[in-house]
């Protein structure tokens, strides 16, 4: 990624110019010889960084209001008991009935 550099008054009036053109960002980027998240902050109005975007663009809104209280007080019940084993203890292993292995052969049968 290019360093991030000082650009004229002009800038912002040629990046809409040759988005106007047609042009793609990553083109504009190229022949403007700077980064294109400087090209696209004249768009956003604020610098962003493109990891970021990414990961956050399916996160709709808050993730922890969803869950139901009730699942939350199971989920508190379960983790205030003692474990039943050492191995539970030392591995989490989880209580009879509810492993990956015992909820496949309730569904089998």
């Amino acid at each position: 990624m290019r360093p991030r550099q000082p650009q004229p008054e002009d800038f912002a009036d040629r990046v809409r110019a040759m988005k106007a053109e047609g042009l793609s960002i990553r083109a504009m980027a190229k022949y403007l010889q700077c980064p294109r998240d400087q090209v696209d902050e004249v768009f956003h109005g604020r610098r962003q960084h493109r990891k970021t975007l990414h990961r956050n663009r399916y996160v709709k809104g808050p993730i922890f209001n969803s869950v139901p209280p009730e699942v939350l007080a199971e989920r508190d019940h379960r983790l205030s008991l003692p474990p039943r084993s050492i191995g539970a203890m030392l591995f989490g292993d989880p209580e009879p009935g509810r492993s990956a292995l015992d909820k496949k052969m309730r569904v089998n049968g």
